[in-house]
């Protein structure tokens, strides 16, 4: 996210958004604007980067909720529900590098305070909750609602082009979890397999400490730890822990990854990989180069809808009876 907070003139908002041809309510665009100054105006100094971001981006979420065609219960019974606007940032801070997931996402809000602060939280929805609210709203509202962020993020000067990209998948995270909510996972295989038999890892090794061997802290061969990385991102497990759950069900896909036979890492491992090594993001910056080529030359790749490419099948489980 953005660190630097200079809100640009309501003139320069217009235009950009003019710029990307971005349609919004005059009336509705001003008093967003006039709401994220007084924001502004009254930051508290303990405020981490994030903490920020959330808080000027609350009111910009509270106008994209409109403009998506959401609006509050005017008589909520029972307690009093979570804001929709943080609910919906929420699903911005799970595309972030840390959070592992959306099951993770309760807990990892919840141990940053300036957070839920910045968010009008006491603390975050669980998982299930989440869950709930993408079901209400459904997947062409996820879109029309992240659409119209994104753009109004740029124009406000609070993410760069580069980082919005990274919001896009916010939406199609939310659909996929939609879709696999009932779903048991299936790769191909073969894309799989066809994948990892290209990519040459060696261009990252630069950015790792030296290999010194198997040791009772890393019995497995690093290789096959960014592989099994690259396969959790790529797939779009849910979580780790489903990852990790379905190599021990397929041994093909443990081999294919490079683990030896019969053995599937736990959670600690990667847990203890990632901290004493650059984050996903920075190795595979030099793979960038391989990965475009790769899904270049497959003719059934959607740049728009990746994750259903990403070797990812589901299979609904029948209810009983």
């Amino acid at each position: 996210m953005a660190t630097a907070i200079e809100i640009p003139p309501m003139a320069h908002v217009l235009a950009t958004l003019e710029k990307n041809q971005v349609h919004f309510a005059p009336t509705l665009l001003e008093i967003m604007w006039e709401d994220v100054e007084k924001v502004k105006a009254s930051l508290p100094a303990s405020y981490d980067a994030t903490a920020r971001f959330l808080a000027l981006a609350r009111p910009i979420a509270e106008a994209c909720l409109l403009h998506a065609g959401y609006f509050p219960p005017e008589s909520p019974v029972g307690r009093p529900p979570f804001p929709a606007a943080a609910i919906m940032l929420l699903h911005v801070l799970s595309t972030q590098e840390a959070c592992k997931s959306y099951r993770f996402l309760p807990t990892y809000v919840n141990s940053h305070p300036t957070w839920l602060r910045a968010l009008h939280l006491k603390k975050a929805p669980s998982d299930s909750m989440l869950s709930k609210f993408r079901t209400k709203l459904g997947e062409d509202f996820f879109l029309r609602f992240f659409k119209a962020l994104r753009n109004l993020l740029v124009a406000f000067g609070l993410v760069t082009e580069k980082q919005a990209m990274i919001i896009d998948t916010a939406p199609v995270v939310a659909s996929a979890n939609l879709a696999r909510a009932n779903g048991s996972a299936k790769l191909d295989e073969q894309k799989l397999k066809q994948l990892f038999e290209t990519l040459d890892l060696s261009p990252a090794d630069p950015l790792f400490p030296p290999e010194t061997g198997h040791s009772k802290s890393s019995p497995y061969p690093r290789a096959a730890k960014q592989r099994f990385l690259l396969l959790e991102k790529l797939g779009g497990f849910l979580s780790r822990n489903s990852a990790l759950l379905y190599l021990q069900r397929h041994p093909e896909v443990n081999q294919l990854v490079g683990f030896p036979d019969g053995q599937v890492p736990t959670q600690p491992t990667f847990t203890y990989f990632e901290k004493h090594v650059p984050s996903l993001a920075e190795w595979v910056q030099p793979l960038v180069g391989q990965l475009v080529v790769f899904f270049n030359a497959q003719g059934d790749y959607d740049e728009d809808d990746p994750i259903p490419f990403f070797f990812r099948h589901t299979e609904r489980r029948e209810s009983p009876g």
